[in-house]
Formats: structure tokens, sequence, C-alpha cells
């Protein structure tokens, strides 16, 4: 490899334990500034009968992470990630409002 990975992933034994409506529930988090190389790490949990069960992990360099289109945020009380979604949302609104481009009214 002469490049650098830009992500790297795998799954636990969990996820070949079960069959995939097995799992109630699909969680993922992901946690920041863990490492000098700047990636991050994402986890993914699946939940059976209240019991968590780890399913597979990814490293991702945080300069290939793009949220171009995305409709829904969801985040857990961390007011990190709070704070970063209304700073985006804001300037996502003030970018709209003040482009150049003519409104049609119907």
């Amino acid at each position: 490899i002469t490049e650098p990975i830009k992500s790297f992933a795998f799954i636990t034994p969990f996820l070949l334990l079960f069959s995939h409506d097995a799992f109630e529930i699909i969680v993922t988090d992901a946690t920041y500034n863990t490492n000098t190389l700047k990636y991050e790490l994402y986890g993914i949990m699946g939940v059976i009968d209240k019991t968590a069960f780890s399913l597979s992990y990814c490293l991702v360099a945080t300069d290939i992470i793009g949220v171009n289109n995305v409709k829904v945020f969801l985040t857990d009380k961390d007011m990190v990630q709070i704070s970063a979604a209304v700073l985006h949302i804001k300037r996502a609104i003030e970018q709209h409002l003040s482009s150049k481009k003519q409104v049609i009214q119907l």
C-alpha cells in the first residue's frame, strides 16, 4: 500500500451469531479526538432483550467524512454534537437566505 488508508472496518462474531431481524434496536456512536492520527472510531451495537452486543467498528479519517445531504441529525445528550449541529444549521440558513438565487413565488 503506497497511499494512506482512509478507513478500516471490521465486524465482531456477534453479527454472525444472530439473524439480522433478531435485533430490536441498532445504535451507533462515535469517539472524537482520541488518537494522534485524527481518525474517528464508530461503533455499531445491536440490542436483543435489553442486552447490547458490539456488532461492528469502523475507523474513518476525518478528512473524508461529508455531510452534504443530511436530512436528519440524531445525537445523544452530547452538547458538543448538539452545538455543532446547531452551528451547521445556522450556517446553512444564512447561506440560503443570502444566496443570489431568484425566489419564485407561486
